[in-house]
């Protein structure tokens, strides 16, 4: 996770804040997982692959609104973009969110 905010470094593992997962499966949906202070907040949907003008994406629309859907407007959907090292980033980053890198674990 990195941001904007300037002489702080990036975090990643077990220093961030939150730890969270996807886990998508091969019909199609999804959860996303967030552990945060002894909590776990869920939210599930469905995801699909799509091409934009500047590369590939993975969305991901929400069956509901939900705290942990990271992105820059009110819309129960986010979008993650593929990168070459095959992991894959948050797009929240572009509204001054956090900059979140996902690397596949399994």
């Amino acid at each position: 996770m990195s941001g904007m905010i300037a002489n702080v470094p990036p975090t990643q593992g077990d220093d961030m804040t939150w730890q969270e997962h996807y886990i998508l499966a091969a019909d199609g949906t999804f959860v996303k997982t967030r552990d945060y202070n002894d909590e776990q907040i869920v939210a599930t949907g469905v995801y699909e692959l799509v091409k934009l003008e500047d590369g590939d994406y993975l969305r991901l629309a929400h069956k509901s609104h939900n705290e942990i859907i990271g992105n820059c407007g009110n819309s129960p959907e986010e979008y993650l973009r593929f990168e070459i090292s095959n992991s894959l980033v948050g797009t929240w980053w572009a509204c001054d969110g956090p900059g979140l890198f996902y690397e596949r674990t399994q």
